[in-house]
């Protein structure tokens, strides 16, 4: 599985006052994307399976697996698709 890395940018004010809450800003970022992450995929396997079972489908044996099978049949979207449909901003990306 590949991993992705993302890069992000703090003021001089925004470090300090990170520095006030956490000892270590890149592991409170990475927790928080990590405990973000693990929400999400707990609703996506909750959603896809019931969804699944009303439709006679086999469920996919890894979390990964249901995941990519969500999208794919439509099942969930991305946060940008979901957000392009309410504004009517088909082009529209986070």
């Amino acid at each position: 599985m590949a991993n992705t890395t993302y890069n992000i940018v703090l003021t001089e004010e925004q470090k300090k006052a990170m520095d006030y809450v956490c000892v270590d800003i890149q592991e409170f970022i990475q927790n928080a994307a990590d405990t973000r992450a693990r929400i999400a995929t707990k609703e996506i396997v909750k959603i896809y399976t019931e969804q699944a079972l009303d439709m006679g489908l086999q469920i996919p044996s890894s979390r990964l697996d249901i995941i990519t099978d969500a999208y794919n049949r439509n099942i969930i979207k991305t946060a940008a698709q979901v957000n392009a449909e309410r504004t009517g901003d088909e082009d529209y990306e986070l």
